[in-house]
């Protein structure tokens, strides 16, 4: 008889929201959402170079996308 069996772990992301600490989620949000300006910032200066399908600018998009994401969930989790 054989088993099978998978370790996951938390993000430092989930480890936050699960903490509960609000003061630390909207900090979070903040660095986060500064983040996100800088990020769009760099995506919208690659397209103005017409430059917007190079490896930099395809990178940040991704980046900006993935701290909406971030963001939504730290916020609902106030």
């Amino acid at each position: 008889m054989t088993t099978t069996g998978s370790i996951t772990r938390k993000t430092d992301l989930e480890n936050l929201i699960e903490s509960g600490n609000k003061v630390a989620v909207l900090e979070m949000i903040e660095t986060k959402e500064a983040a996100l300006k800088d990020a769009t910032d760099s995506v919208e200066y690659w397209a103005s170079r017409n430059m917007a399908d190079c490896e930099y600018s395809i990178n940040e998009a991704d980046r900006a996308k993935r701290l909406q994401k971030q963001i939504s969930q730290l916020k609902a989790a106030l």
